[in-house]
């Protein structure tokens, strides 16, 4: 019943990563709604949690994501991991915009078919700036 009926929350890519080796496998496969939010998401580790997201919570029906980076040179970098996460019903990816983001942003190929609902909020104004669905 606490894996089916509740929200988990995280913060940190690791400890997403470490579910596996943590919980049980019968366990994790009944979580649905989780919630993450990460400060300076990218590399080795975010690919990784996005691969666990996407293969060890097979009942995962609800996603959200807040990403809090300082700084975006590469879009891609930052979106492609998550295309590999195609279980989730409703999976919306919040991105705080950061104090650099490379222009082009909206063109960037992490958004193109993506399973995902992306919002760039504007930490100042706390409005969206793009949404794309």
């Amino acid at each position: 019943m606490i894996y089916r009926h509740n929200t988990f929350l995280f913060n940190h890519a690791d400890t997403i990563v470490d579910l596996p080796g943590i919980i049980l496998p019968h366990r994790l496969s009944l979580i649905r709604t989780v919630q993450l939010g990460f400060a300076d998401p990218g590399g080795r580790m975010w690919d990784r949690c996005c691969w666990v997201l996407g293969n060890e919570l097979p009942a995962l029906e609800n996603l959200t994501i807040h990403l809090f980076p300082h700084v975006i040179g590469d879009m891609d970098n930052l979106l492609m991991p998550l295309h590999q996460i195609e279980q989730p019903r409703i999976f919306d990816v919040c991105l705080i915009k950061p104090w650099y983001i490379k222009k082009g942003w909206e063109a960037s190929s992490g958004l193109v078919d993506a399973p995902f609902r992306f919002e760039l909020i504007d930490n100042e104004l706390r409005s969206p700036i793009g949404m794309l669905a």
